[in-house]
């Protein structure tokens, strides 16, 4: 498994849950919920997806860009890469689409 995503710990993702507030015979304070985290991984074969590989290009190449940096990438647009949704995942990563060429191989 490959760690996907670390998120803060959101109680509401977790029905059911109850804070521990005694062991045994001896009562404990609760552990403070604002100070964890939830991991989330993936199962390896899907980690390594061409999708989730862009997805994570994307994301570092947004934290490595200076201002006004670019990032070209070139796509097929058959199925299924048509679905990936490039801009989309761009937006999430705040990268923002400036322009769409055609790619020709002369």
């Amino acid at each position: 498994m490959v760690l996907f995503e670390c998120v803060d710990f959101n109680i509401g993702d977790y029905p059911g849950y109850a804070n521990k507030r005694e062991a045994g015979s001896k009562p404990v304070k609760p552990f403070p919920l604002e100070l964890s985290k939830t991991f989330k991984f993936l199962p390896l074969e899907k980690s390594l997806s061409n999708q989730y590989l862009v997805r994570r290009f994307l994301e570092n190449a947004s934290e490595m860009l200076q201002r006004y940096g670019e990032v070209y990438i070139r796509h097929n647009t058959t199925y299924p890469f048509m679905s990936w949704n490039i801009v989309g995942l761009a937006s999430k990563s705040r990268l923002a689409l400036i322009d769409i060429a055609q790619f020709d191989i002369q």
